[in-house]
């Protein structure tokens, strides 16, 4: 559990918003940075999928990237 740790807190360090998704695009973690950048916390959004007006996800010209 200790690397874990490590992991996170290094992430939870840098300026980029990271977050991870399992197979089923559930929100699994959420570092700072993510949520400076959105204004939703870690404990909003773990748990929620990225399509629940949490995360809109666009190409180039605009059409939504996700999966109904």
């Amino acid at each position: 559990m200790e690397q874990l740790d490590f992991y996170k807190s290094l992430l939870d360090e840098i300026s980029d918003g990271v977050y991870f998704v399992n197979r089923d695009r559930v929100i699994t973690y959420w570092n700072k940075s993510a949520e400076e950048l959105s204004g939703y916390t870690g404990k909003e959004v773990i748990g929620c999928r990225c399509r629940d007006n949490i995360l809109v996800h666009n190409d180039n010209k605009g059409a939504w990237l996700y999966e109904a």
